[in-house]
């Protein structure tokens, strides 16, 4: 009756033909725009759904917001109109072919046809999350396919992230069999919602069924929300393993674990995409040829790729079963057997890319990991038993580089660093000629020595960010090597020099961009100057267009946005870095940091355990959370992760000389003077050094003895640059020792022009304000003190430092209700700091104030 009515009827400019479907959300008839001479589908909703006049405007509004998607994946909208009776429609291209529903009626689709609809499905929906709209129905029924062409329908109904329904209370949009968990419970959803209905779309396509089924809608609920859907190979057999990863991730209960983006879930299905073409699905492991055609594809055609094979020998010492378990693994500085200068650069970048590549492998390979190139360097390891001893590794690489004609020969050792005992060894020949694929070609080798199983994918990893260009990559390798030495500001500027005299031979050479942005980033920490962080940050960004899959890049990114008080963006960076790489130990650090930045003290401790978890021989990660409990006045589990650091690296130089001296700190706080003396003592022993004296002087500085920290602080300075506490510790020193007020004043100065330096960049770091506005109290700047102070207070109200330097700073001020106030608060924070107000010379008078014991006994 309805058809009869509404067939041939003339709505404002559009003649109704036909009727060419129906649903819940309303009916669809094919139109003539008579003005445009167009076909167009127009869709009437149910007079319910928009019967009142707030229901409306949230349909006009949404309507509007989905008219802005303009994609070759998406049937747009034209128009949104209302009939004489009140009825709401849209106008919506006519898209031709067939809802993927039918073409999924009759079982299964091709393999290949099914990630192709996906991928195109994925493209559509990442426009629309880009613009802010989420679909919340996406279901096979709502995709249309026709010859290759894939459109996503009825976005119409489209949700602007976090605006209110515009179905009935209590209902949510979506055939349930589609829905996520989240909508069936009726929360509010994000674009993850649509991830997780496209992955229940391919488990449809693949094997012709959905993954939750019931006889009635209740039972499909329980099913959604309780139980893991019934294994896709269970279905069809045949289906790859990493498409069956790819739905599996779709299909997480919790949003958390999905794709975060339809982006990332379309730069997986074009892997899968990729590989399936060269893949054998039968065998779970790909052979090293397979994956060195991978890392080659994109650099060189065919014709160049067989004029850049070198020789590769392989020669297996023992049998590879014999290899640990667990295989921890440092790649030691290999042997420039050429002898000149520009080889020991090339060698050691070689090194240092090697070691990188290998560690993004771990996410690949659960019981690997692999020691950072610069913690070798540093720590000047170069055997295998001295990298047993200080890192606790039980395998290693050694090896040699020499020159071969115009190319280089390399060679690696495998050692197993208990017995000394050589395991497998493989000679690499790369001429060079015309492009090089050395570094790519060293990973797989020593990936197969190490018994690794490179998954689908893995290709992409090594390659990434790389070029064709032979004589590009030779000068990114040396530019490497002279940053892995970046203590000298010399060798940072050499590298700026090749990565850019690289960049010139390779506009798109993502990696060299990426040294650059390091480069800049490393010389800022030197030298301070403003106009280098936008250069490290400009240099990355350009990186990551280029290539947005090198997680390396991403991490430095962050660091760089942290540095410079960018939280939230650089917390960005460090998740998109976890997700191209879950394995990433320097990622979940540097996440961790950020959140600390933030105050977010539960999520920055957990992401510390997630990084200990993944490396639990390795003290990097207890040194960083021995910092985290001491900033939350934790300061007894500060000390057994300092402890714990002293025990995983008897043998290491750097790391039990800063255990030491963090433990010189946290023994004073404890008020165990003797341990604190010990710890000094021990630290100096290994190696003179400004920490040991700058940490020693403030626990004489705290017990009145200033004449005997003058001295220390003064060989602080000496043995490190200019440090910003260590000139402010020398003011006190001077301040309280008699007849030195000028030199206290002269020290106060110099450490307030390092704050400023340091804030030029960082504006948002509570404790270095605080810092400022103490100095700038002790040097008779009242009114810039309690500027200072005051946006310490705003940046971080709770943070422990800032406190104890408001109770300072109120102290001199004359302002000791307010000074009482700031010890109420920090003594209920941090009981520690009751030990610091005892100590501190400048609270004398604050402590013979009646109240103070009063607050500090309550």
């Amino acid at each position: 009756m309805v058809e009869t009515v509404m067939i041939g009827r003339t709505i404002s400019h559009y003649k109704i033909l036909d009727k060419i479907g129906a649903g819940g959300m309303g009916e669809v008839y094919l139109a003539e725009d008579t003005r445009l001479g167009r076909k167009v589908a127009l869709k009437f909703l149910p007079a319910e759904l928009t019967r009142e006049e707030n229901a409306k405007r949230r349909f006009v509004h949404e309507a509007r917001a989905a008219s802005t998607l303009d994609h070759p994946n998406i049937c747009q909208i034209h128009d949104i109109g209302e009939t004489p009776e009140g009825r709401l429609f849209i106008c919506m291209s006519h898209c031709e072919g067939k809802p993927l529903k039918d073409l999924t009626a009759d079982g299964p689709l091709p393999m290949d046809r099914a990630v192709d609809i996906a991928i195109k499905t994925a493209n559509g929906l990442e426009a629309a999350h880009e613009a802010g709209v989420v679909h919340r129905d996406v279901k096979s029924a709502n995709i249309m396919v026709s010859d290759g062409d894939v459109k996503i329908i009825d976005f119409g109904l489209a949700k602007l992230a976090g605006a209110s329904r515009i179905t009935r209370p209590g209902v949510t949009p979506g055939t349930v069999a589609y829905k996520s968990p989240e909508q069936t419970r009726s929360e509010d959803v994000d674009s993850r919602a649509d991830i997780w209905s496209l992955g229940a779309v391919m488990y449809e396509m693949v094997t012709g069924e959905l993954p939750f089924r019931g006889d009635y809608e209740q039972a499909i609920v329980y099913s959604i929300l309780n139980r893991k859907h019934e294994p896709v190979t269970n279905v069809r057999h045949e289906i790859p393993s990493a498409l069956v990863w790819i739905i599996d991730k779709c299909l997480e209960k919790d949003p958390r674990n999905r794709y975060q983006s339809a982006g990332e879930l379309v730069t997986e299905l074009r892997r899968l995409a990729r590989d399936m073409g060269w893949s054998d699905e039968s065998d779970k492991w790909l052979t090293w040829r397979r994956v060195l055609r991978i890392a080659v594809k994109t650099a060189a055609a065919a014709a160049v790729f067989v004029a850049v094979w070198g020789v590769i020998q392989v020669g297996p010492i023992c049998d590879g079963s014999r290899l640990p378990r667990q295989q921890h693994l440092a790649v030691l500085p290999f042997v420039n057997v050429s002898g000149d200068p520009a080889s020991d650069a090339f060698c050691d970048g070689l090194v240092e890319t090697l070691t990188s590549k290998l560690t993004q492998l771990e996410q690949y390979q659960g019981s690997l990991w692999v020691v950072p190139a610069s913690e070798v360097r540093d720590r000047d390891i170069s055997s295998a038993s001295e990298a047993r001893d200080a890192f606790g590794v039980n395998l290693a690489v050694t090896g040699s580089i020499q020159r071969w004609g115009q190319g280089y020969r390399v060679t690696m050792n495998l050692v197993d660093t208990e017995s000394q005992r050589q395991v497998k060894s493989a000679l690499i020949d790369d001429p060079m000629k015309v492009a090089s694929t050395l570094q790519d070609e060293t990973v797989v080798k020593l990936a197969a020595m190490l018994n690794v199983e490179l998954q689908p994918g893995t290709g992409d990893v090594i390659a990434a960010g790389g070029t064709p260009i032979a004589a590009a990559y030779e000068l990114y390798l040396q530019g490497r090597g002279y940053l892995l030495r970046h203590d000298q500001v010399e060798n940072i500027d050499r590298a700026i020099g090749l990565f850019n005299s690289a960049i010139v031979r390779d506009e798109s050479y993502a990696l060299a961009y990426a040294g650059l942005g390091e480069s800049y980033w490393r010389k800022w920490e030197y030298t301070k100057e403003p106009q280098l962080v936008d250069l490290a940050r400009s240099y990355c960004n350009r990186a990551i267009e280029i290539n947005d899959l090198l997680a390396p890049v991403h991490v430095t990114l962050g660091i760089i946005n942290r540095g410079t008080g960018r939280y939230r963006e650089a917390i960005d960076e460090f998740e998109k870095a976890r997700r191209i790489d879950p394995s990433s130990y320097e990622a979940h650090l540097e996440l961790a940091i950020a959140y600390q930045k933030l105050d977010w003290v539960e999520q920055a401790e957990e992401i510390y355990l997630e990084a200990i978890a993944l490396r639990p021989g390795y003290w990097s990660g207890y040194t960083n959370l021995g910092y985290f409990y001491y900033r939350n006045g934790r300061l007894d589990d500060a000390i057994t992760m300092m402890r714990k650091v002293a025990e995983l690296a008897p043998g290491d130089v750097g790391y039990n000389v800063r255990a030491r001296n963090n433990l010189i700190a946290f023994y004073f706080m404890k008020g165990d003077d003797d341990r604190a003396e010990d710890m000094f003592q021990k630290s100096i022993a290994i190696k003179p050094n400004e920490d040991a004296y700058s940490n020693m002087a403030t626990v004489h500085i705290f017990r009145g003895r200033y004449a005997e920290a003058i001295p220390m602080l003064e060989s602080a300075i000496e043995l490190g640059r200019n440090v910003m506490e260590i000139w402010g510790n020398l003011g006190d020193a001077y301040r309280y020792t008699p007849g030195n007020g000028d030199k206290a004043v002269e020290a106060y100065r110099r450490a307030i022009e390092l704050a400023y330096d340091d804030l030029s960049v960082n504006p948002n770091d509570p404790c270095l304000r605080s810092r400022l506005a103490t100095y700038c109290a002790k040097a008779g700047d009242l009114e810039m003190a309690m500027k200072q102070l005051e946006m310490a207070r705003d940046q971080g109200p709770t943070d422990a430092d800032v406190l104890f330097h408001c109770i300072i700073v109120y102290e001199i001020a004359d302002r000791r209700d307010d000074a009482l106030r700031a010890v109420s608060e920090i003594v209920e924070r941090d009981e520690s700091a009751i030990e610091k107000i005892d100590s501190d010379p400048e609270l004398s008078e604050l402590r013979k104030d009646a109240r103070y014991p009063q607050l500090v006994q309550r």
